[in-house]
């Protein structure tokens, strides 16, 4: 049951009634309350119950952060009269849902759409519901309120931003695939496969002298692209992931490059696995070839989250080592910091590069950045702009100690991580390293 604006104006009608009543104005207040009372448990019998509006509600199953979605709730009026409709569809407020709630009169017998629109701001799984109904009665003072327990579930993927950034590096793999080879991604591999006209910017080892020697022009040797290869993703769910740049955590940013880089080798033919730690190890994709891998990939690592203690880097390390022995390319997404933290990762960097490559990829914050450079005009400004400037040292520090290690190091903007590490991979491959 619920109680209506319009029950406050009963009593006061109430109120003067007794006020300007001849007979003793106690009796007539008492009365009066007393009739108004009986009004609302009438008023309250009449509403219809909320089941009985057979409510309905429509949402995607899958959203995108970020990224606006509608929602539709349906009623249904199953009386002669026009109804009064008040609904709460309880939603997380990471759903950042408009509006919250709906006020609606619906026509005898009729139907009513009430829409909302959803932007999640958080990755993962999320519930929908339940749905709290309010029905008026035909006087207005009051009606029913119950709650359906109407729940959908719903699945929040990352917004993926960075797959439009390696979408042309996609179009540049697909040459290599066709044999249509631009002259900056050509086959990397030792397979011979043609020999063509030598180009300005062909490395200097490709030159086929004993052809050469038969022509007035340089001739160059063409090569195989290689595929099958192995990519693996290690994604840092520690707190070193859980602090924010350009309003997202870091860890998003990674899941975004990690994502969009994995559907780009698998185009190219490559094998491409995942392995997200914290602590402890979160999950494990073993490498497997086709396009329904980066799904599988993203499958299992949407819901994954930062979390507040320190990285465990040798059991990531161990764990990649046992389960996967083949010679991959690494991408490890994680955050660069002072060298003390990062100490377990360098030393185990040696023993991963006796094996495989390696790239370190991070991404940076550039309100740290201009905090670094800016001119303080206060105390506090000078202390704020001292720890940003120490931050940014520790970092490059801490990158130009992995690069003497001999791994690679991606230190990119918000938004251009993806395709820095996909022109890295593209690289490799052309090169032949893998």
């Amino acid at each position: 049951m619920h109680l209506r604006p319009r029950l406050v104006a009963a009593f006061l009608a109430a109120g003067v009634l007794a006020a300007i009543a001849p007979a003793d104005p106690a009796l007539v207040l008492v009365g009066a309350s007393v009739l108004v009372a009986l009004l609302v448990v009438v008023d309250v019998a009449l509403a219809p119950r909320a089941s009985a509006l057979q409510p309905r509600r429509t949402v995607a199953a899958v959203l995108r952060m970020g990224r606006p979605a509608d929602l539709l709730v349906e009623l249904h009026n199953p009386t002669g009269r026009t109804l009064a409709v008040d609904i709460h569809d309880a939603t997380p407020p990471s759903m950042d849902r408009d509006p919250r709630r709906h006020h609606v009169s619906i026509e005898p017998m009729g139907w009513s759409q009430l829409s909302a629109s959803v932007r999640p701001r958080r990755r993962g799984r999320a519930s929908i519901g339940p749905l709290t109904i309010r029905t008026a009665g035909p006087l207005g003072l009051a009606g029913r309120q119950s709650t359906v327990p109407m729940i959908d579930e719903v699945k929040v993927y990352p917004a993926l931003r960075g797959r439009a950034e390696v979408e042309l590096r996609s179009r540049r793999a697909q040459l290599l695939q066709s044999g249509l080879r631009s002259t900056a991604y050509r086959g990397g591999s030792d397979e011979f496969d043609s020999l063509r006209e030598y180009r300005s910017d062909d490395e200097f080892r490709r030159i086929n002298w004993k052809a050469t020697a038969r022509s007035p022009r340089p001739i160059a040797n063409d090569y195989r692209e290689e595929h099958n290869q192995q990519v693996v993703m290690l994604l840092d769910a520690s707190r070193a992931t859980a602090g924010q740049v350009a309003g997202v955590s870091r860890l998003e940013h990674s899941l975004d490059a990690a994502i969009a880089v994995a559907d780009l080798a698998a185009r190219v033919g490559d094998h491409v696995g995942a392995l997200a730690f914290g602590r402890d190890v979160r999950a494990f994709v073993a490498p497997r070839g086709g396009p329904s891998q980066p799904p599988r990939i993203l499958q299992l690592l949407f819901d994954l989250e930062a979390g507040l203690y320190a990285p465990n880097y040798p059991l990531a390390f161990a764990t990649l080592l046992a389960r996967h022995r083949r010679r991959s390319w690494l991408v490890m997404f994680t955050d660069l910091s002072e060298e003390s933290v990062l100490e377990p990762l360098l030393r185990a960097i040696p023993v991963l590069l006796s094996r495989h490559l390696l790239v370190v990829a991070s991404v940076r914050d550039p309100e740290i950045e201009t905090l670094a450079t800016s001119i303080p005009w206060t105390s506090d400004a000078a202390y704020e702009r001292a720890s940003a400037a120490g931050f940014v040292t520790w970092r490059d520090r801490a990158a130009a100690r992995i690069r003497g290690l001999g791994a690679t190091v991606i230190d990119a903007q918000p938004g251009a991580l993806a395709a820095s590490v996909a022109d890295e991979y593209l690289q490799i491959k052309s090169r032949g390293r893998l």
